[in-house]
């Protein structure tokens, strides 16, 4: 499960990557609030207010944002999510790849394999199965209340998944 402080990392670490050629298209504007929609919390929607904010205003920066990313499955989210919305309109500008260069950086990722993924990939897809997430909620068995609630959620979610497209080079 994400906790508030690495949802807004991904919602700032995506605005970044909206905002880095100073033209956001509709579909990268999409590719933003997928990302958004996917890194929400139990907590609540991460405040993509709070992040825009502190994105335009300058009071974060891209390393501040992935050192909240503290697992490798984390950090490998947030290089994906900025790769699609860097994408979403089908090209990569030098200004998305400057920044795409420096969360590479901040995020510990290979500089030749970042490049390489860049430049190559026709299509990229994310696969958000929300109860690998949950899994990872399971209370203890002596909480029968939260236990109930639980395994309602997990019956719920179990076997489903969501497939984002991110990039898709040649179109629909």
């Amino acid at each position: 499960m994400l906790t508030p402080e690495q949802s807004n990392a991904l919602t700032s670490i995506a605005l970044f990557a909206a905002f880095s050629d100073g033209n956001q298209s509709d579909s990268e504007r999409q590719r933003v609030r997928q990302v958004i929609e996917s890194a929400a919390t139990e907590a609540g929607e991460p405040s993509m207010n709070d992040a825009l904010r502190r994105v335009l205003l300058k009071q974060t920066t891209i390393q501040h944002e992935a050192a909240k990313l503290d697992s490798p499955a984390l950090r490998e989210l947030a290089w994906e999510a900025a790769l699609s919305v860097c994408e979403a309109d089908g090209k990569t500008s030098p200004a998305e790849r400057g920044v795409l260069d420096e969360l590479a950086a901040a995020l510990g990722r290979d500089r030749a394999q970042s490049t390489r993924e860049i430049q190559d990939a026709d299509e990229v897809m994310f696969v958000f199965r929300e109860d690998y997430y949950k899994e990872r909620e399971n209370p203890d068995e002596h909480e029968l209340e939260k236990m109930a609630q639980w395994q309602t959620i997990m019956e719920n979610v179990h076997g489903k998944a969501e497939v984002i497209i991110g990039k898709q080079r040649h179109g629909p």
